[in-house]
């Protein structure tokens, strides 16, 4: 019965949307044979939103290390134009 429940429910509350089954299970509206299955739902978007954002954050920080290594770049092409201008300016 409750896989029964499960594959009718389910689809419903991917149609309403996280944010209005959150407010809903918060206000009670759901019945006591569904309260189960919408919490477990519900655990199972917060998994999904932890893995998009643990994805995002791995994007920024692999995003941060190239900009670093960029800036690394810049830094060593200033220092070599550096030298470069000092030695041909005494001659």
């Amino acid at each position: 019965m409750l896989l029964a429940n499960r594959e009718k429910l389910w689809p419903q509350l991917e149609r309403i949307g996280e944010d209005a089954v959150r407010r809903r299970f918060a206000n009670n509206e759901y019945e006591s044979f569904e309260e189960n299955e919408v919490e477990e739902w519900l655990r199972r978007q917060d998994i999904v939103n932890a893995l998009t954002e643990s994805k995002n954050a791995e994007k920024a920080a692999r995003s941060a290390k190239n900009a670093a290594w960029a800036a690394v770049l810049v830094a060593i092409v200033s220092i070599v134009l550096s030298l470069v201008g000092m030695f041909y300016g005494k001659q």
